[in-house]
């Protein structure tokens, strides 16, 4: 939740309040449909407010994995099988279908590591004759597939959280709207009570809060950034 928001937030639940400890009509509907507006802005912002703290903290959580899931794929799977099609066929231009990409962005790696799955079930004996275990080319798979899962992971938590960022940033536009509307009504009748109308306008304000200090990674992946950048190969 950004500062704005939240101070937003945090100004629309004293407006509430404020409007419980101090009734100023006999009937609720004196206030206008702006109070009713209110209510459901607080309801709806704080269920927003937690779909985005979770998006953040899923997608920080599948970053994490899929940086330890790409290079497993990486230096455990493929470098083994290119390192002895390097070796076993010399430049005979099969070596080539083992080459190791120049890559670790997370979509051409797992692309190069199924096309070499493809290509070692050719020649599985000559990798099983010189220590690769039975199954190296369904472990290669595997690993390659758990890669995939975990970025289309996180892609569906960022979109998540961007879904409620833009969520959260719609209630509080309608949260300040309906605070307007219900200051256009009440400033008339609080004019006649100054200590009334100075608690008014300190539930009605929006007060600054501190940004939380938030590392220079933390703030990257936040924003949207993966890690495909971040695995390049330097």
């Amino acid at each position: 939740m950004r500062r704005n928001e939240r101070s937003s937030l945090d100004s629309f639940q004293r407006v509430k309040e404020f409007l419980t400890q101090h009734p100023l009509a006999d009937e609720p509907e004196a206030l206008g449909a702006q109070a009713a507006e209110l209510d459901d802005v607080i309801q709806r912002l704080s269920s927003e407010v937690v779909g985005q703290d979770a998006g953040i903290r899923f997608t920080r959580a599948h970053i994490e994995r899929e940086r330890n899931l790409a290079e497993t794929l990486y230096d455990d799977h493929m470098q083994p099988i290119s390192r002895i099609a390097r070796d076993v066929f010399g430049r005979s231009g099969m070596d080539k279908a083992f080459r190791m990409p120049r890559t670790r962005v997370i979509v051409p790696l797992v692309t190069a590591a199924l096309a070499m799955a493809k290509a070692a079930e050719q020649e599985k004996e000559v990798f099983l004759r010189h220590g690769l275990p039975q199954d190296f080319i369904e472990q290669l798979k595997s690993a390659a597939s758990a890669l995939e899962e975990t970025r289309t992971a996180k892609t569906k938590s960022a979109r998540d959280r961007t879904t409620a960022t833009a969520s959260v940033q719609d209630q509080a536009k309608r949260g300040r709207k309906a605070v307007r509307l219900l200051d256009a009504v009440l400033l008339p009748r609080l004019r006649k009570d100054p200590q009334l109308l100075a608690a008014w306008k300190s539930a009605k304000r929006v007060r600054p809060t501190a940004l939380p200090v938030v590392p220079v990674v933390a703030a990257a992946e936040e924003v949207g950034e993966g890690t495909d950048a971040a695995l390049k190969v330097a």
